[in-house]
């Protein structure tokens, strides 16, 4: 009877050789010293600690007392496919709420946003995933605004309207992988603020809001394709109109997830197909009705962090995305946050 490495007795060495050197990844079997170092120096062997970018999910800014901003330069990360406390990461590079962000599989993302004394921002930062640490400058938006929507695949990032003295239907577009400023892209159809976005490879697709001349809540869903600097394209409705809102995907659904509509706070979710247009459907119902939250994924699972509920909150809480149902706990945010963005190297838009 043969020995294979591992100690297993089998002639398929992937089901003990593990893949990489994550501290989730699994060694079965009985090693030896010599192999255990053999694996490492191959980058193979599961180290504590070490944590997979591409599962990183990363929580920035947010308003965390009502008209204060103590904790608003925070930044805090997770594993999205464990569950538990979030730990920090570093310092945002302004006290901020009510920013934008896109990821490729290695950058983060921050855009806009308000600032804690009075004013807008058009400060674009940047972090790198898989290394906690404080942000970067990037460069700067067309114009200082807060409020906008942020999408991305693996190559560009794109921001969706936002609010400066009033709405905007403007889009901005960046190269992820180079910093410098953003540069015009295309139109919305509508001017809208407080809106949400989420992405496949192709798509960028922004939701609700508030419109900019009536100051109403919007039901109307579209999209821009990435590669073409034309016009936004309607897409589909709502259920209902909603603003304050946020959203999360995989490589094929996006996932809609509370807000505010003319009742009040909601605690509905509702999807869409990215690649087909049509209206939103019934996904099932956050832990509580809740508004200004943050939330990414990593396209298997959706992360859902902080919002007000009346009260604001540091809950986490997670979906899976391809079936249906309600959100299940996951742990808490380092602090109370609302009008957070969040991010990860996962997305929908990197599959």
């Amino acid at each position: 009877m043969s020995r294979y490495l591992g100690g297993l007795i089998t002639k398929d060495e992937s089901l003990a050789i593990p893949s990489d050197n994550y501290q989730d990844t699994s060694a079965p079997g009985v090693w030896t010293l010599e192999e255990a170092q053999m694996l490492a120096k191959q980058g193979l062997w599961p180290t504590p600690g070490n944590v997979n970018p591409s599962d990183r999910g990363i929580f920035m800014a947010g308003i965390t007392t009502t008209g204060s901003y103590p904790n608003a330069d925070r930044m805090d990360f997770v594993s999205i496919s464990s569950t538990g406390n979030a730990t920090n990461f570093g310092d945002y590079s302004n006290f901020a709420s009510y920013i934008a962000t896109a990821s490729s599989t290695t950058r983060g993302i921050g855009a806009g946003g308000k600032l804690q004394a009075s004013g807008n921002l058009n400060v674009i930062s940047y972090v790198t995933i898989a290394s906690a640490g404080n942000a970067t400058d990037f460069g700067d938006l067309q114009r200082a605004k807060q409020r906008l929507g942020g999408g991305s695949n693996a190559t560009v990032g794109v921001f969706y309207g936002g609010y400066d003295s009033s709405g905007l239907n403007e889009i901005d577009k960046i190269t992820i992988a180079s910093t410098g400023n953003a540069t015009d892209f295309n139109d919305m159809l509508t001017e809208r603020y407080s809106h949400a976005t989420f992405s496949s490879s192709t798509r960028g697709i922004s939701f609700g809001g508030y419109d900019e001349d009536s100051t109403q809540l919007l039901d109307q869903i579209e999209f821009s394709v990435f590669a073409s600097s034309g016009s936004a394209t309607d897409f589909g409705n709502l259920t209902a109109a909603t603003g304050l809102t946020t959203g999360l995907s995989s490589a094929t659904r996006g996932v809609i997830v509370g807000g505010q509509t003319s009742g009040g706070k909601t605690d509905t979710m509702e999807y869409v197909t990215m690649a087909s247009a049509g209206n939103a459907t019934d996904f099932g119902n956050l832990a509580a009705s809740t508004n200004q939250q943050g939330a990414t994924s990593n396209a298997t699972r959706g992360l859902i962090g902080g919002g007000d509920t009346g009260s604001i909150i540091n809950v986490l809480q997670y979906i899976t995305i391809a079936s249906t149902g309600n959100t299940t706990d996951f742990g808490d945010l380092t602090a109370v946050r609302k009008g957070l963005g969040a991010l990860s190297g996962a997305h929908g838009g990197l599959q």
